[in-house]
Order: structure tokens, then C-alpha cells, then sequence
């Protein structure tokens, strides 16, 4: 079966102002185990760019069932699920101590070619049993706002298409994860004061 399982520790920097979680701590965590299980899967970074090619996470969501508690620690399980056309399917489950289910998420991941910047069909797959089961029923979705309230007014300068917003993206990966991988303090401290990371 394609699950991965992993653990992490709920640290006072991952508290926000409100006590609750910081999204972006929830999010890395997710990253993390994503980039576990993809380099288990013999598809990682490492993989995919010795074929000019890198994982890009297209869309994110995630619901938390109650509040995560700083000092406490966390199992986190992960799997994919079937791809569709260009679109990898990836979700993931928190589980706290007593087995309660903490939070889920759903991505959706596409891989890139970095040099013509195109997104590419593949023949990733995977032998292993799928679990083709959504983390929850409704998806992603797309982003609505149900009663949008008016918040002043601004002039577009310059239109950019989506090949240049792709292609600023893959630029920016892929400088931040090679100057991980010299393990550049500066850059470090750029991204993140501890987090840094990559996958599918």
C-alpha cells in the first residue's frame, strides 16, 4: 500500500499569535513528508532533475479538526493517489498520540521541465496498491468569495502570462534548492529562520 508514515514536533515558532498553528508550519510539514515518500519512491529531487524536470505544487488545502499543541508530537501519514492527465493527487492525515485525526490536506502537484518551462506528461507511476480515497469529499475547489467587500482600487502597470509566472516560479525553485543543497547560511536565514524543503 502507498502510505507513508512520519512524526513531527509542534514547536513554539509554529505557534501563531492566536495559539493557534501557523498555516505555514502545517504546510512544511506536509512538504516534508511529501519529499520523504517521493525520494523513497525513488522520484525525487534528484530523480526528476537529472531529467531537466522538478514536482510543482499546483494547490493546497487543508481543515483542522482541533488545535495543535505546542510540545506535543504528531504522526503523519501520506499517500498519492491516481494521477489524472498532468495532475499528481497527494493527501495527507495528522493523528495525535491517542490516534484522534488532528488535520488533513489535499495538494495537487504537476511536474515542470525547468528549461522550457512547460508542464509534462509523464510516465510516473506507481506499482503499489492506491488508497483512492480524498482526504475530504468536496476537494480543493476554487477559491470564492461568498460577500466580497470593497477594499479601494488599484491600475495594472504591466500583464505577465502565465509561461512568465511558470517560468519565475521554476527559476526561484530551483535557485532555492540548490543553494540548499551547499547549505548556504545566508540563504537560510532568507527563507527561513528553521524551515526549508522540497517535494512532491
Amino acid at each position: 500500500m502507498l502510505k507513508f508514515t512520519g512524526d513531527f514536533e509542534v514547536g513554539a515558532e509554529d505557534i501563531g499569535c492566536n495559539g493557534s498553528i501557523r498555516a505555514g508550519s502545517l504546510m512544511y510539514e506536509f512538504q516534508e513528508i511529501a519529499t520523504s515518500h517521493a525520494e523513497a519512491l525513488g522520484i525525487g529531487f534528484d530523480e526528476l532533475m537529472a531529467d531537466n524536470r522538478i514536482w510543482v505544487m499546483s494547490k493546497l488545502r487543508f481543515r483542522k479538526y482541533f488545535e495543535l499543541t505546542e510540545g506535543q508530537s504528531y504522526r503523519i501519514e501520506t499517500y498519492p493517489r491516481p494521477k489524472r492527465g498532468v495532475t499528481f493527487y497527494r493527501d495527507y492525515y495528522v493523528y495525535d498520540k491517542d490516534d484522534r485525526l488532528a488535520a488533513a490536506g489535499i495538494s495537487h502537484w504537476c511536474v515542470i521541465n525547468f528549461r522550457t518551462r512547460r508542464i509534462e506528461k509523464t510516465d510516473i507511476d506507481f506499482d503499489d496498491e492506491y488508497i483512492d480515497k480524498a482526504a475530504f469529499d468536496d476537494g480543493i475547489g476554487k477559491i470564492r468569495a461568498d460577500n466580497p467587500v470593497y477594499a479601494g482600487e488599484h491600475v495594472v502597470v504591466q500583464m505577465i502570462s502565465i509561461k512568465t509566472v511558470i517560468q519565475i516560479i521554476a527559476d526561484m525553485l530551483i535557485w532555492l534548492r540548490i543553494s540548499l543543497q551547499v547549505r548556504s547560511t545566508v540563504t537560510l536565514q532568507l527563507i527561513s529562520p528553521r524551515k526549508h524543503g522540497w517535494g512532491m
